[in-house]
């Protein structure tokens, strides 16, 4: 007999569906929490290991290199193993090779010298010590690329069982992560405690919360949803369980290729005995193609009356602009985060105990943004968002840079902080919503290029301070808020939103 289905609005799918959010916010929260407090030590780092500018350059520079060498390596994990999973292993692995990491710095030759706890390590490995240093936070930026592209695809996993967008809020919970680890991170210093023990608490933490995310995410975590009726008609990435079927919002197949078509409950689709499974729909590789951002039923592309697909952007094109709004984002928040210090006192003219202001100004920015954009995504759509985003981005940075007052200044990097803040979520949930792409795919390879391009931002803003001064180096932000508002009008973003609900 049949179980009977289960509204989506019954108490018991809605403690499911919270459950899920407070799973991947506690991923999210752990990615920042767990890197900002070893950021936030890193002199301490330089002085245990005994390093010149240049050593402590390069074993810095581990942590991009060891993320970019993860490539494409997620997409695969996420599809074995799926992304809840993926992301707390990963994130339990990665406080484990932070403590390790501060363990053997804490056996440096400065330690020796008195910089660090421990009276230096064994003469014969010693000046092996940087480089197994080096070698740990290159896998931990391995770690994080492969947790980052996992707790992405889980947290649009989530969004799209929900119903409404939360895309957002995640990332402000990341950089909530952020301020509370680096924080941690900062009293910990303060209070003279060792490396060492400050990032063994950090990572029991860090693994703690991993194992409690998973359990709360389950091996299987929509399954009530299989039975349900059918979410609002939208272009969703699969969702995996442990036993390899794969639904998603438009319905469901099972591990034999049974599908049913869009709009149809999964109960709709379930083949009697004897019979075959409904006919099957979806792209070759198992992504299956929801309704299109105008609000149509997709069809399959060999139906007479299907609409004609070769007027529409390939995937590559929809990634190719996604990977742009990522990038446009990068270059925005680069500005806020490393240079408005630096901006504020010498363009805006104030003393350098205050110049600090326009970095919290932009970051208090952001997570308003972020903890707001939700709500505003339903309403508008991702389009819409990105525009008004862009509006504030180019209105704030023109006005920082053209009258460059303290309180422009103030004024300027709050709007660029809050108009970009979204730039870089939509990005990713974009890419996770193109069609063609299963298993994560999008996100691993947006998450892969916006990881490379970010390494060319700072140095960009410094050539062109170099070139124009620090004042007119903002004319870049000017252009990126210009590049989201031209977006936001082109299909790249068109043709994977969910459209206002």
């Amino acid at each position: 007999m049949e179980p009977a289905e289960q509204p989506r609005t019954s108490p018991a799918v809605r403690a499911h569906h919270a459950r899920a959010r407070l799973g991947v916010s506690l991923f999210f929260f752990l990615n920042g929490f767990l890197v900002s407090g070893l950021l936030t030590r890193l002199p301490e780092v330089k002085g245990l290991l005994a390093l010149t500018e240049v050593e402590f350059g390069l074993i810095i520079a581990a942590l991009p290199v060891g993320s970019i060498a993860a490539a494409a390596l997620p997409a695969p994990l996420i599809r074995r193993f799926g992304a809840a999973a993926v992301a707390s292993a990963g994130t339990a692995v990665l406080a484990l090779v932070f403590t390790a990491a501060a363990a053997v710095a804490a056996l440096g030759p400065g330690a020796e010298a008195g910089t660090g706890p421990g009276s230096g390590g064994p003469a014969a490995w010693a000046p092996a010590i940087p480089w197994i240093v080096a070698a740990l936070i290159a896998l931990a930026g391995f770690l994080d690329a492969v947790v980052d592209a996992a707790q992405n695809v889980h947290g649009l996993i989530v969004e799209q069982a929900r119903g409404t967008s939360i895309f957002n809020s995640l990332h402000a919970i990341w950089s909530v992560g952020s301020v509370t680890g680096g924080g941690l991170g900062l009293l910990a210093s303060t209070l003279r405690i060792p490396l060492w023990a400050h990032l063994s608490v950090s990572g029991a933490i860090g693994v703690g919360l991993a194992l409690w995310a998973w359990r709360l995410s389950g091996p299987n975590p929509f399954a009530s949803d299989r039975t349900g009726p059918a979410p609002r008609k939208r272009t969703v990435i699969p969702d995996e369980d442990d036993s390899g079927e794969t639904t998603d919002a438009t319905g469901t197949t099972d591990a034999t290729g049974t599908s049913a078509e869009p709009g149809r409950s999964a109960a709709d689709a379930r083949p009697a005995a004897g019979t075959t499974g409904a006919e099957e729909t979806g792209t070759p590789d198992g992504t299956s193609v929801g309704d299109t951002a105008g609000g149509e039923a997709a069809r399959p592309a060999s139906s007479a009356s299907g609409p004609d697909r070769s007027a529409a952007p390939s995937k590559w094109a929809l990634l190719a602009g996604v990977i742009a709004l990522g990038l446009l984002g990068a270059f925005v928040e680069d500005l806020g985060m490393n240079w408005s210090s630096l901006y504020f006192s010498e363009v805006g003219g104030v003393g350098v105990q205050f110049a600090g202001i326009a970095f919290v100004v932009a970051l208090t920015g952001q997570l308003i943004a972020r903890f707001t954009a939700d709500r505003l995504t339903d309403r508008i759509g991702r389009p819409g968002v990105v525009l008004s985003g862009g509006v504030c981005v180019t209105i704030g940075m023109l006005l920082a840079m053209g009258v460059a007052q303290p309180w422009a200044v103030v004024v300027g990097f709050f709007l660029s902080g809050y108009g970009s803040a979204t730039f870089i979520p939509t990005a990713y949930a974009a890419a996770g919503m193109i069609p063609g792409f299963g298993h994560g795919m999008g996100i691993t390879l947006a998450s892969w290029a916006l990881r490379i391009a970010m390494l060319s931002s700072s140095p960009l803003i410094g050539l062109t301070a170099g070139a124009l001064g620090l004042r007119y180096a903002l004319v870049i932000t000017v252009v990126a808020g210009l590049g989201a508002i031209v977006l936001a009008f082109t299909p790249v973003l068109r043709s994977v939103d969910t459209g206002r609900r």
